[in-house]
């Protein structure tokens, strides 16, 4: 990753509000990192709060429960902000905050949301005070979503991908947002052209005040790799065509 430029890696993190099963799940390889120190490069935590159906995965064990149908683990919020179970998420959190390798954000641990999940903003924002008291300035907040980025690429139908505005988001605790949306859900028949919000004559027009803009990372799926769950060859999907 040093070798080809990589400034760091975001890991998928999983942390359910079950009374069942409460806590970390798929956990070791993270926990496996801090005490054998590889890979030794900067890194980050995405929160996935998100319930596990059964479309990613072919079979369940013998016996298994499904509490609604389909769905292997259902994640729950907590209600209140002060609920002791949000203090046990961050007690956990801590050990990769304080990492050296932890990217950090003007001395704030970055921490990622995986797409918008309005129950989950009580939770966000107790962490953020939990981490206030734990000696940092608070938590640069990041929520992604699946879709192109609408000042990017001026020429798709944005109405089709119901870009969000960040007012929309319903709570201002987010510092920034991000897209990567996989290319195949906007490609298809669309140009890439320079965006409008830079070209010349927008620059001339507005004389040194550019068009505003969401204050928002851009990226891109280049490859997904799913194999682990289905070992099989087509679960594998990599970007190939250019534009």
């Amino acid at each position: 990753a040093k070798q080809y430029g990589i400034d760091g890696f975001v890991y998928h993190h999983y942390w359910f509000y079950d009374e069942d099963r409460p806590g970390p799940t798929l956990h070791a390889p993270l926990e496996a990192m801090l005490k054998d120190g590889h890979p030794d490069i900067p890194f980050a935590l995405d929160w996935v709060a998100l319930k596990w159906d059964k479309s990613w995965h072919g079979n369940v064990r013998e016996g298994f429960v499904f509490k609604e149908p389909n769905v292997l683990q259902k994640q729950y919020f907590p209600t209140d902000s002060n609920d002791p179970t949000i203090t046990d998420h961050y007690n956990w959190l801590r050990q990769f905050f304080h990492h050296p390798n932890y990217i950090k954000v003007d001395g704030q641990p970055l921490f990622m949301l995986y797409m918008k999940k309005p129950s989950s903003f009580p939770v966000l924002q107790r962490l953020r005070e939990l981490a206030k008291n734990d000696g940092f300035p608070g938590l640069y907040i990041i929520v992604s979503f699946h879709r192109p980025h609408g000042h990017l690429m001026p020429n798709i139908d944005l109405q089709k991908y119901k870009i969000p505005k960040q007012k929309r988001l319903a709570w201002n605790g987010f510092n920034r947002t991000v897209a990567y949306p996989a290319p195949s859900e906007f490609n298809e028949k669309e140009t890439m052209d320079i965006p409008e919000w830079c070209s010349r004559e927008n620059l001339e027009k507005n004389k040194g005040n550019p068009t505003k803009r969401i204050d928002e990372i851009p990226g891109l799926i280049t490859s997904f790799d799913n194999t682990p769950r289905r070992n099989a060859k087509d679960a594998f999907f990599v970007v190939r065509r250019r534009t």
